[in-house]
């Protein structure tokens, strides 16, 4: 991956998004990432500095935990380019899933959440499984409820 060399947040979410795309991309010979506005590509995935946990209530687990960050993954030409922005991890009546903004700058769920473990080096790891409205975010090649890396959140 190449993005950011600035040290990762010790506050903040962790995600790969899912290692078999971006081994995919790898491959590729136009290739294009970014990690922006915050984020930064570590060895372990992408990392998003906490922003605001204002909305989230750690005793309940009920809430909204806003981070801050823009990675942008590009190839094919421009035919694929994908977006994942300024995450938001959210626990409702719906459940508990992950929102990011896409390429076209709208809000997408792009992860629905599984239970929380603790995580290797602190903090909680989360699975992820993709959501019927982000299977267009990866070009319909991959179907709703597939895996995703895990959600890492440290810090909060």
């Amino acid at each position: 991956m190449v993005g950011s060399t600035a040290p990762a947040p010790l506050r903040g979410m962790r995600w790969g998004i899912k290692a078999s795309f971006l081994a995919y991309l790898a491959h590729l010979p136009d290739t294009a990432m970014s990690a922006t506005d915050g984020a930064v590509d570590s060895p372990e995935g992408f990392v998003f500095p906490l922003e605001d946990a204002s909305d989230f209530d750690a005793r309940t687990g009920a809430g909204e935990l806003r981070f801050r960050g823009d990675v942008r993954l590009r190839g094919h030409g421009g035919m694929l380019s994908v977006r994942f922005a300024n995450p938001r991890v959210t626990v409702d009546d719906v459940g508990p899933w992950l929102s990011v903004e896409d390429a076209a700058g709208a809000r997408r769920r792009v992860a629905a959440l599984g239970t929380p473990r603790s995580a290797g080096g602190g903090g909680i790891e989360i699975p992820a499984a993709l959501t019927a409205e982000a299977v267009a975010c990866f070009n319909d090649v991959y179907p709703e409820g597939t895996g995703l890396d895990p959600v890492v959140i440290r810090g909060v």
